[in-house]
């Protein structure tokens, strides 16, 4: 096994990240030149710890089933955001630069994370290819590109349903800026570049409310992409509670809490929709009011005053033909 502690610190900050190698080496007896899927573990903690519980234990229970593991100890608070997203970020182009040496397939590169690890995971997903990223790291975006995710009980959402204590945390003093939190409101960026994800979540979960981890898909419309919601409705006929002791009314207000649920997540679905297009269609009148107000009469006073100088000239030389003309005729 290749096993490495290897530390990661950003340039010009003070907070270091631990990347751990739970790598398994090859043989010359078995197969020299094989590559495998490596799983990048992103333990949870609430940006305020990484757990053991959710490290060391994966990545052997991945080793075991034949693939890499390795554990990024990222940096917490007082750590900010995006530190803990540029160093994820780093430790996968730090697992594709060493693809060679540690017989890694640089087409399966998942990124793993559970709770706020799930977010951090999540959030590369989502901001790989934005330019920040990219900039902060002076390198190409493709080399920190996740192939895959895997978010177990993640932390998605800061509206309603959020784990607040995870984005005071990751914000600091910024959480009480509203932009900022929804700006780390993941559900808002996915987007058709956002790798393919698998992810998880238990319905009793009191920590992390099981509405952050409904899947959600983007579809286009005129352009503009539109989330797509798919909730999976529970069976109403798998009560879980006991029979005794409880009533038909029990049993109605549970079908039309379901129901009031999956109404309301087709209403935030439609309500989403409609604010993401009328912010287009108000972009795209500002456009066409551009256009009307100042370039169209600019080039139509542009296009007047080539005429006239067109016409201008054009009566310059008439004359001129016609002094010529007359001093011919008077020579």
């Amino acid at each position: 096994m290749i096993h490495e502690k290897i530390e990661i610190q950003l340039k010009d900050s003070e907070f270091k990240a631990n990347l751990f190698t739970y790598f398994l080496d090859n043989s010359p007896e078995i197969d020299l030149g094989r590559k495998r899927p490596v799983v990048l573990i992103c333990p949870g903690g609430g940006y305020e710890m990484t757990s053991d519980r959710e490290a060391e234990a994966l990545a052997v229970k991945f080793m075991a089933m034949g693939y890499h593991a390795a554990i990024l100890r990222y940096s917490v608070a007082p750590a900010r955001f995006p530190e803990a997203l540029l160093q994820l970020a780093t430790a996968v182009a730090m697992l594709r630069e060493n693809a060679e040496k540690w017989h890694i397939d640089t087409g399966k590169i998942v990124v793993q994370g559970s709770s706020a690890g799930g977010h951090l995971a999540a959030s590369l997903g989502v901001f790989w290819n934005k330019p920040f990223v990219a900039e902060a790291l002076g390198m190409d975006s493709e080399m920190f590109r996740p192939n895959g995710l895997m978010l177990s009980y993640p932390v998605i959402t800061s509206g309603e349903k959020a784990h607040q204590g995870s984005f005071e945390k990751v914000l600091g003093e910024d959480y009480a800026d509203e932009e900022k939190r929804r700006f780390l409101s993941l559900e808002y960026n996915v987007s058709k570049d956002t790798p393919p994800t698998f992810l998880w979540h238990t319905a009793p979960d009191d920590t992390v409310p099981v509405e952050n981890s409904i899947r959600i898909k983007t579809r286009s419309v005129m352009g503009t992409e539109i989330p797509l919601v798919e909730y999976d409705k529970q069976s109403s006929n798998t009560p879980t509670y006991a029979y005794y002791s409880t009533k038909l009314s029990l049993d109605e207000a549970k079908a039309a809490f379901e129901r009031v649920k999956e109404l309301s997540i087709q209403l935030s679905m439609i309500e989403n929709a409609a604010i993401r297009l009328a912010t287009n269609i108000k972009k795209t009148q500002k456009r066409a009011n551009a256009l009307k107000n100042i370039t169209i009469p600019r080039y139509e006073t542009l296009t007047r005053d080539i005429t006239n100088a067109l016409e201008e000239k054009e009566r310059e030389e008439f004359t001129r033909l016609k002094v010529i003309k007359r001093m011919k005729q008077g020579g």
